[in-house]
């Protein structure tokens, strides 16, 4: 145990006693008449050197002094307990508490108990973290709060330890410039070009020292830009640093447009439709990223769209489009002597002129190229409510497809199969657009 108590009041007690873990010195307090809770030993608390930004922590022991007349509304009742809590820090960066349970037993023999009979002891933590250098000096003040010995009512005694320290700053010195990161927000399309607006800001740090000019707002691009260098300079103690940044923004689309091909909107007959389109495109900031294509272009019967595309190398992308029709032929049925609403019925081994007509929109179509395919089958006879028609001309000679100027039709003779009398046919001519005409015939 250090020096017990270096400083004593004339008259009535010391207020506290602190045991602390350091060379101590004393600034109690004073009482009248009457107990005092009081670190032990010594009032004053050296936590000796330490650093800035660092932490350091020792214990004081805090008890109650015996002091004044018992019986009297400033001393502590035998037999019973009083709590001691922190009443109050001062000082930035100290701070203290009591450890449990933080009560203290008095004593039966208390009422004879000679002036500075110390009680039993309760442990108080107390902690500096400084964060400037120089002379530290703080306080704590300690409460106890017990039962008064002349009538049962509160009794409460403070006492306050001083704290001190010596801070150094303790950093070794800057040796190297501050390290400077830039932090790139935005959507990143292809090639290393932005497709969005663009923001830039940096993060400065320095290790062993302050960074004094970091000279570093953050930036947005909202333009298309080819390259637009960004920088940023920093100092500290260590010395200067920069770094910079090229950012390529494209957030515009390549300008694309056919060229010939069937007009949007437009209608044309098939084997009228106009040959496919070309096309062409450009970019002002990135580039193409090859030239552009033509898709969806069609001849066939049904309603295409054509479309041309182009995308840059930034990935931006576009298009331009013709939504067409190409209508169907009108292929009439086969005239007389085919009856088209009836089961024909027709000598087996015959030959029978079907005769019919092709025209596109106004025009008529005169060329057998026109013609597809035409087939024969035999088919079921299915319903004998199905009306029957007797063909009555016949054709001789081949059977070859022609088409005929004298009457304008087109003429496909065909020879029916010999037999077995009774079964049915059906033929069927299709021409090149996909339309077809039918008719069933059946042997006698």
């Amino acid at each position: 145990m250090k020096n017990r108590l270096l400083r004593r009041a004339s008259v009535g007690a010391l207020a506290l006693t602190l045991f602390a873990g350091t060379t101590a010195a004393v600034a109690d307090v004073t009482e009248a008449d009457g107990d005092g809770v009081t670190p032990v030993a010594a009032s004053s608390l050296d936590l000796g050197t330490i650093c800035t930004g660092s932490t350091i922590s020792d214990t004081a022991l805090v008890a109650i002094s015996r002091n004044g007349n018992y019986g009297s509304t400033s001393v502590f009742k035998a037999e019973t307990s009083a709590s001691v809590t922190v009443l109050g820090v001062s000082g930035n960066g100290l701070s203290a508490s009591v450890r449990t349970p933080g009560t203290i037993a008095i004593p039966v023999t208390w009422a004879a108990a000679p002036n500075n009979t110390m009680t039993g002891s309760v442990i108080s933590d107390v902690t500096l973290t400084p964060s400037t250098a120089g002379a530290f000096t703080g306080s704590v003040t300690y409460r106890s709060t017990g039962t008064s010995s002349r009538d049962g009512s509160e009794l409460t005694k403070d006492d306050e330890m001083t704290v001190t320290a010596i801070v150094e700053d303790c950093l070794p010195s800057d040796t190297t410039a501050p390290a400077i990161t830039p932090n790139i927000t935005g959507t990143l399309g292809n090639n290393g070009w932005y497709v969005s607006n663009v923001t830039v800001s940096w993060t400065v740090t320095d290790s062993e020292s302050t960074v004094t000019s970091p000279g570093c707002p953050p930036t947005t691009i909202s333009a298309d830009t080819t390259g637009q260098v960004v920088s940023c300079s920093a100092t500290s103690a260590g010395g200067s640093s920069s770094n910079s940044v090229t950012i390529k923004r494209d957030t515009t689309a390549p300008s694309v447009s056919l060229v010939g091909g069937p007009a949007a909107g437009g209608s044309y007959y098939f084997g009228s439709v106009p040959a496919a389109p070309t096309c062409t495109a450009s970019d002002a900031t990135s580039g193409l990223a090859g030239p552009c294509s033509v898709s969806g272009y069609s001849t066939a019967v049904g309603s295409p769209t054509v479309m041309a595309s182009a995308t840059d190398l930034a990935g931006n992308s576009a298009s331009a489009s013709a939504a067409y029709q190409v209508l169907a032929w009108n292929l009439e049925r086969f005239y007389q002597p085919v009856d088209m609403n009836a089961l024909n019925i027709v000598k087996g081994g015959s030959t029978v002129p079907l005769k019919f007509e092709v025209f596109a929109g106004p025009t008529e179509l005169t060329d057998v190229s026109v013609v597809d395919t035409f087939k024969a089958g035999q088919v079921g006879c299915g319903s004998t409510a199905v009306p029957t028609d007797d063909i009555e001309q016949y054709s001789t000679g081949g059977t070859a497809l022609r088409y005929d100027s004298t009457s304008g039709q087109f003429v496909q003779n065909w020879q029916t199969p010999k037999g077995p009398a009774g079964s049915c046919w059906r033929v069927r001519l299709t021409t090149d657009d996909g339309t077809f005409i039918s008719a069933d015939f059946k042997l006698k």
